[in-house]
């Protein structure tokens, strides 16, 4: 059996994380600091806490380990790893927001697509005002700003044909900005 080579990945509060490489190429960021610099030292990464490293790291472990070929392993299914995603993301909203940016820092798109999904998913069908209190978020337009509108709701029909894909793709896009929009703001009100 091959030995795997081994990348030290360090968080921003400085805890030491031990990957094997497969499980840290799941990232293009760190992928590319290795390519660039060779593993011989810890890989700073100063915008993830070990909390949201070591959730990371979870995600990506598995997902490698649902990629083996099957004569390595028992295949593990399209339906087991869609229901162990969805456990993954049941997670609080800061958490889940510290893993959006997370995975869009290291650039782990299928990371970055669940979670964002999930954010999609929170809001749809939802009016402005529902959203405004399931995410805290302080209703600070004027009437005449569109604050009155608490009719609209973000549309859940995603199953009509007409359409559908470039509606889903629309909310998906309005789940990822509004994420950036609330993790903005939160960053700044510290």
């Amino acid at each position: 059996m091959a030995r795997e080579c081994k990348v030290s990945l360090k968080s921003s509060d400085d805890e030491l994380f031990d990957v094997n490489e497969a499980v840290a190429f799941e990232s293009q960021t760190i992928k590319n600091m290795i390519e660039d610099t060779g593993t011989a030292s810890a890989i700073p990464l100063p915008n993830v806490s070990s909390k949201i490293l070591s959730k990371v790291i979870e995600y990506c472990k598995y997902h490698v380990e649902a990629q083996k070929p099957a004569d390595e392993k028992s295949a593990i299914s399209e339906d087991e790893i869609k229901t162990w995603d969805q456990e993954f993301v049941k997670v609080d909203q800061a958490t889940l927001f510290d893993l959006i940016l997370a995975a869009n820092y290291l650039n782990i798109k299928n990371l970055l697509d669940l979670t964002c999904q999930t954010v999609a998913d929170m809001i749809k069908g939802k009016t402005p005002e529902e959203i405004r209190k399931t995410f805290n978020i302080k209703n600070d337009f004027t009437p005449e700003k569109g604050g009155g509108r608490s009719g609209v709701k973000i549309s859940g029909r995603l199953n009509d044909t007409r359409g559908s894909v470039v509606q889903k793709q629309y909310i998906y896009f309005c789940a990822i900005v509004f994420c950036f929009v609330l993790v903005a703001q939160n960053l700044f009100r510290n």
